[in-house]
C-alpha cells in the first residue's frame, strides 16, 4: 500500500524498477534497521554525500517550540557548517545568539556538526518550521538585517490589495 500510494506521488520505488529505496522497518519490533543504516551509507557513498564543517554554518528547523525558562527553543538539523554556542544568527525574520546546543539526549554541547541534529536556544522570537538558520559575521549584522526582514513583512501586511477593473485587466 506505501509502495503504491508513492508511486500515486511520481516516487517510483527500486523493486518496480524506479530509483526510490523503500525496505520494511519496525522500530517496535526491530525489523530492518540494520538494512536500513546499511543502505542510507550506500546510498550517501553512491551520491558523493559531504558537508564542510567549517562553512559558514546553515541548519534547518524542524520543530519549534516555547520552553519555560529558555524562551523559544527550535529543533534543527545542520546541513553544512559547524554551530557553536555564542554564534549571531538569523533566522527568517527573527534573530539570536546561540545561547545553548542541546543533543537528542538534552545535555548540552559546544557545538554541532553537518547531519547532526540538536535543539537551539537563544532566538529573539518564535521561528517557522522550515526556516534557514544561518550564522553570521556578528551580532550587529544580524540585527540590521533582522529590522529589515521585519519592515518588509510590515510592509506587505499593510499594502492594500489591489481591486482589479476592467481597465487594469486590458
Amino acid at each position: 500500500r506505501a509502495k503504491g500510494q508513492l508511486q500515486e506521488m511520481g516516487l517510483t520505488p527500486v523493486d518496480w524498477g524506479g530509483d526510490i529505496e523503500c525496505m520494511e522497518v519496525s522500530a517496535l519490533k526491530g525489523i530492518g534497521i540494520d538494512n536500513l543504516l546499511e543502505t542510507m551509507s550506500l546510498q550517501a557513498e553512491v551520491l558523493e554525500l559531504k558537508a564542510n564543517p567549517r562553512a559558514p554554518a546553515r541548519a534547518t528547523i524542524i520543530e519549534s517550540s516555547m520552553q519555560e525558562g529558555k524562551g523559544p527553543v527550535a529543533t534543527v538539523i545542520v546541513k553544512q557548517g559547524s554551530l557553536k554556542v555564542g554564534l549571531p544568527f538569523i533566522c527568517g525574520p527573527h534573530w539570536g545568539k546561540v545561547k545553548a546546543i542541546l543533543n537528542d539526549r538534552g545535555e548540552s554541547i559546544k557545538s554541532v556538526g553537518p547531519g547532526m541534529p540538536a535543539e537551539l536556544v537563544g532566538f529573539s522570537d518564535m521561528p517557522h518550521v522550515g526556516d534557514e538558520v544561518v550564522v553570521m559575521d556578528n551580532e550587529r549584522a544580524v540585527k540590521k538585517l533582522s529590522e529589515e526582514r521585519q519592515e518588509e513583512l510590515r510592509r506587505k501586511k499593510l499594502q492594500v490589495p489591489r481591486r482589479s477593473t476592467l481597465e487594469s485587466l486590458f
